[in-house]
């Protein structure tokens, strides 16, 4: 099961993603990417992983695919640390929650 959801702040609009992001559920995030990519304007896209459990390779493909396209993926923790960094060495930078201002008070 995967909680798709959207922060939509002023300066950042942040796709946040919780639960395994793999099978059925992959299709639907293609989906909310899609629509936070149109809403964004010039708004920066913040991808959320703070509470995903499981990545398949489908849905790694799909955060790489958002990376290169401008978004910035945050999160820790093994799993997410470790995919974060992965994706980093093959797409180039990607913010952590340090770097990523929290956009749940913009």
């Amino acid at each position: 099961m995967l909680r798709i959801n959207t922060i939509d702040g002023e300066r950042y609009l942040t796709l946040v993603l919780e639960g395994s992001l793999a099978g059925d559920w992959v299709p639907e995030a293609v989906r909310a990417w899609e629509s936070v990519r149109q809403a964004a304007q010039q708004r920066d896209v913040i991808v959320n992983l703070y509470a995903v459990s499981y990545v398949s390779p489908a849905g790694r493909e799909l955060l790489a695919a958002m990376c290169r396209a401008g978004a910035k993926l945050s999160g820790t923790g093994m799993l997410v640390g470790a995919l974060i960094r992965e994706i980093n060495e093959q797409e180039g930078p990607i913010e952590n929650e340090r770097a990523v201002p929290d956009a749940s008070h913009d």
